[in-house]
């Protein structure tokens, strides 16, 4: 058991409606604002502003500003703009997953 001057850390994942996640990679940040850039059907990149909530495990929750099965950018992300041509790796990667 604990003794005085020990600590212990748990994490706990209480039912509840799902969330929208991304992983951390995504995030950029532009004029003090976090986002992550969509790819568009057209192919290009396309920087959306979001409202970013818990991190954990690599993700991080989004509350604002992208909606679930939109791809996003996971790498290079620093390097895009708006309208940026990219290349789709995998086209697994999208919001939520």
């Amino acid at each position: 058991g604990l003794r005085t001057g020990m600590s212990a850390e748990a994490s706990f994942k209480l039912p509840g409606d799902p969330v929208l996640t991304v992983q951390e990679a995504s995030l950029a940040w532009r004029d003090n604002a976090a986002g992550v850039f969509v790819i568009e059907a057209t192919g290009l990149a396309a920087f959306h502003k979001v409202t970013t909530g818990a991190h954990q495990d690599g993700r991080v929750v989004i509350t604002d500003g992208i909606e679930a099965g939109q791809k996003v950018a996971i790498d290079g992300v620093g390097f895009l703009n708006d309208g940026t041509k990219v290349r789709v790796a995998n086209a697994d990667q999208t919001a939520g997953s």
